[in-house]
C-alpha cells in the first residue's frame, strides 16, 4: 500500500467513525450512551456490615471467609467468584464457583484474629464438579436435586450431589420455537422453581456465544459486553417441565 492509499484509508476510517457517532441514536434501540456525572457513578468498595440498609429484618449482614485448614487441601481456595448462594433441603449452604465446582460451607466459626462478630470463617468442601462452562444461577427442588444454569451447557441437573455415583444431567441446550425450528441456549443465567408445579424457570440472557480471550480461555463476559454495546432485547424466560422432559 503506497502513501496515497494509506492516506485515503485513514480518511475513510475517520469518516466512518464520525458517521457511527452521528447515527448512534438511530442504530441503538435504546438510544446513545449517556454520560453519568462522577457524583452519581457506582463505587466499588468493601461491604460495610454496619450499613443498616443491607440488613434483613431481624437479621444482620455477616462476612464469611474460607478457613484454610492445614493438610486438608492441596489445590488452593474453593471460595472464589461465587455467583449464587444455595441452600439444600437440610439447610446446608453451597456456592458454585468459577471453576464449575459445587462447594459446601459448614462449621461456621468466629474469625480467630478478629473481634468483629460480623465476621465468620467456614469449612469448604468440594462436593461435585458441574461440568464444562460457568454455572451461574441454581436452586434445589423438593427432592434435593440441584437445577442450575450454565453458560455453554444450558440447563442441567444434579440429584443427590453428595453421592459419589451422582451424575450431571443435561436437560436443555436448545428450545423449540413456535415455527418448529430449534434455537440454541447460549447464556443460561438464572433458575427458579415453581413451588406448586415444580416447573423449572430459567433465563437465557443472550444470543451471542462466548468467545476466546487473549489467553485462549473462554471469556464468559464477552456476550454481556456485546449486549451492552448493541442494546438488543435478546433475553428469554424459558420453562422446563420435569414430568415430561
Amino acid at each position: 500500500m503506497d502513501r496515497n492509499q494509506r492516506k485515503l484509508a485513514s480518511i475513510a476510517c475517520i469518516l466512518l467513525a464520525v458517521a457511527i457517532q452521528r447515527l448512534s441514536p438511530f442504530l441503538l434501540p435504546h438510544g446513545p450512551a449517556v454520560e453519568i456525572s462522577p457524583l452519581h457513578r457506582p463505587v466499588i468498595s468493601e461491604v460495610d456490615p454496619s450499613n443498616e440498609s443491607l440488613r434483613l429484618k431481624g437479621g444482620r449482614l455477616t462476612k464469611i471467609y474460607e478457613r484454610m485448614e492445614d493438610g486438608r487441601r492441596e489445590h488452593g481456595p474453593l471460595l472464589f467468584h461465587p455467583e449464587t448462594i444455595l441452600f439444600d433441603n437440610g439447610g446446608i449452604m453451597y456456592i458454585m464457583n468459577e471453576g464449575a465446582k459445587l462447594v459446601s460451607l459448614t462449621d461456621f466459626r468466629p474469625k480467630d484474629d478478629d473481634d468483629d462478630e460480623h465476621i465468620l470463617t467456614a469449612r469448604t468442601t468440594e462436593v461435585a464438579h458441574l461440568g464444562p462452562g460457568r454455572p451461574l444461577g441454581g436452586k434445589f427442588d423438593s427432592r434435593n436435586c440441584l437445577y442450575y444454569a450454565s453458560v455453554m451447557l444450558g440447563l442441567a441437573r444434579l440429584c443427590d450431589p453428595a453421592s459419589p455415583t451422582s451424575k450431571v444431567e443435561l436437560l436443555a441446550s436448545r428450545v423449540r420455537l413456535d415455527d418448529g425450528s430449534w434455537s440454541p441456549i447460549l447464556y443460561a443465567d438464572d433458575v427458579d422453581i415453581g413451588p406448586r408445579t415444580g416447573h423449572v424457570y430459567f433465563s437465557d440472557a443472550s444470543d451471542v456465544p462466548s468467545d476466546l480471550d487473549g489467553t485462549g480461555n473462554l471469556d464468559f463476559h464477552y456476550s454481556s459486553k456485546i449486549e451492552g454495546a448493541r442494546g438488543k432485547r435478546s433475553g428469554r424466560l424459558l420453562r422446563y417441565r420435569p414430568e415430561t422432559g
